[in-house]
């Protein structure tokens, strides 16, 4: 079992490494790059309101 594992992390570091090295060798690596920091903003925006929203109703449960 530990062989396979270590195989499927071979694989998906090879395979994270062919798209790393994709990206950056296109000629439009700064609209991909933009692309993903927007989607990140998004997801980390969200995650923020998400936390700001549990901590609100948690107050409201605990008064």
């Amino acid at each position: 079992m530990k062989n396979g594992n270590l195989l499927v992390g071979l694989l998906i570091g090879a395979a994270v490494g062919a798209a790393v090295t994709y990206v950056l060798s296109t000629d439009k690596k700064d609209e991909i790059l933009n692309a993903i920091n927007d989607g990140y903003g998004k997801v980390k925006d969200g995650i923020k309101d998400a936390i700001a929203k549990v901590k609100s109703e948690s107050g409201a449960i605990t008064e």
